[in-house]
C-alpha cells in the first residue's frame, strides 16, 4: 500500500526555482512565531479531536442557487454603471433593513447631513484610495435614499472596530461640518440565516457521525514572495491532520500581489494556477475516497469561476 511519505514533495513542485526571476524565500513567513495556533473557536471544542474520520461516504455536491443562479455566458465588467449602481443600491437597502429590524432602529439619517446631534447611519465601507483599507482611509458611501454621498469616517472614538471594503454597516455618531462623520458607536453584524434546502436527503441506513472539513481562504503566497509556502505547509496539515472533506477557496493566483503587479512573472497565470493544483494532487494522493473542493475565483483572483471535485 503506498503511503503518503513515498509521494513526491509538493515542495518539487512548487519551489522557488519554479517562479524565476524572483522567488527569493519569505524572510518573514519563515520567522514568524506561533505556528499552528489557534487565535479563535467557536462552540464546545475542548472534547473533539480534530482528526478525521475517514469517512469516504461524505458528497460534496454542488448548492442550486436558484433563479438568481449565473447559468449563462456573461461579459464581466462590461455592465453598465446604471446597473451596477442599482445591484450596490440593492445591496445596501436590504442588508440595512435586517440591522434596522434587528437592533430597533427607528430610521436611518443622510450620513452627509450637518448635525449636532447624535445620528444613526447606513452605508458601506469604502477606501479614499487603492491601496489597503486602514483607519485613517474608510469612507462611508449611503444608499439613494440617504443621499448616496461618500463621506470620510472618522473611527478615533471607537474601542475596536473590525471592517472591510464593501461591508454594510449601521454606526452612530456626529457630522458636524457635513464633511467628516466621526464614529462613537458601530453595530455588530448579524448573521444571515442559514440555507435550508427543501429536502434532506439521508439514508436510513446511515449512520451519522462527525465530519472533519477543512476550508482555507487564498492567497497562498506571502506578499514579497511566490513561493507558495503556506501551501506547502497546508498541505503538510492536511497529511497530519487527514480531514474527511478539505474546502480550498481562492485566490489561488493573487491579481494584487507586488510581483505580479510589476510583470515580474515569466509563466501565465494559468501555468502558475495549474502548478498549484498538482501540487494538492500530488501532496494527497494518500486520501482515497476523501472529497476535496477547489473554487475560485476569490476577491482579485486572476484565473476566471472553476470548481473542481474529486474523490
Amino acid at each position: 500500500k503506498r503511503g503518503v511519505a513515498q509521494l513526491p514533495s509538493p515542495s518539487l513542485l512548487l519551489s522557488p526555482a519554479s517562479f524565476s526571476p524572483s522567488a527569493t524565500p519569505s524572510q518573514k513567513y519563515g520567522m514568524r512565531g506561533g505556528r499552528g495556533e489557534v487565535v479563535s473557536s467557536f462552540g464546545a471544542v475542548q472534547g473533539p479531536r480534530w482528526t478525521g474520520k475517514g469517512q469516504s461516504s461524505v458528497r460534496v455536491e454542488m448548492l442550486e442557487g436558484g433563479e438568481n443562479s449565473l447559468i449563462s455566458s456573461y461579459k464581466y465588467m462590461f455592465q453598465r454603471l446604471r446597473d451596477v449602481r442599482d445591484v450596490l443600491t440593492e445591496k445596501i437597502e436590504e442588508l440595512g433593513e435586517e440591522l434596522r429590524s434587528h437592533f430597533n432602529i427607528e430610521e436611518f439619517s443622510a450620513v452627509s447631513l450637518p448635525v449636532q446631534d447624535s445620528i444613526t447611519v447606513l452605508g458601506q465601507v469604502c477606501c479614499d484610495s487603492n491601496g489597503k483599507l486602514n483607519a485613517q482611509s474608510v469612507l462611508l458611501e449611503a444608499g439613494q435614499e440617504q443621499g448616496g454621498r461618500q463621506v470620510p469616517v472618522d473611527l478615533s472614538e471607537l474601542k475596536e472596530f473590525s471592517l472591510f471594503p464593501g461591508q454594510v454597516v449601521v454606526m452612530e455618531g456626529m457630522n458636524p461640518s457635513g464633511e467628516k462623520f466621526v464614529a462613537t458607536k458601530l453595530y455588530e453584524g448579524i448573521p444571515l440565516p442559514f440555507h435550508c434546502p427543501p429536502e434532506v436527503k439521508q439514508e436510513m441506513n446511515e449512520v451519522s457521525e462527525p465530519v472533519m472539513v477543512v476550508m482555507t481562504c487564498g492567497p497562498y503566497t506571502p506578499s514579497e514572495s511566490l513561493t507558495y509556502d503556506p501551501l506547502i505547509d497546508l498541505i503538510t496539515i492536511i497529511n497530519k491532520d487527514r480531514p474527511d472533506v478539505c474546502i480550498l477557496l481562492g485566490p489561488f493566483v493573487d491579481s494584487k500581489h507586488e510581483q505580479i503587479e510589476k510583470n515580474q512573472v515569466t509563466e501565465t497565470f494559468e501555468t502558475i494556477f495549474k502548478r498549484c493544483v498538482d501540487s494538492i494532487v500530488e501532496g494527497t494522493k494518500g486520501f482515497q475516497g476523501r472529497s476535496w473542493g477547489l473554487r475560485g475565483p476569490g476577491a482579485g483572483c486572476t484565473r476566471g469561476p472553476c470548481l473542481k471535485l474529486c474523490k
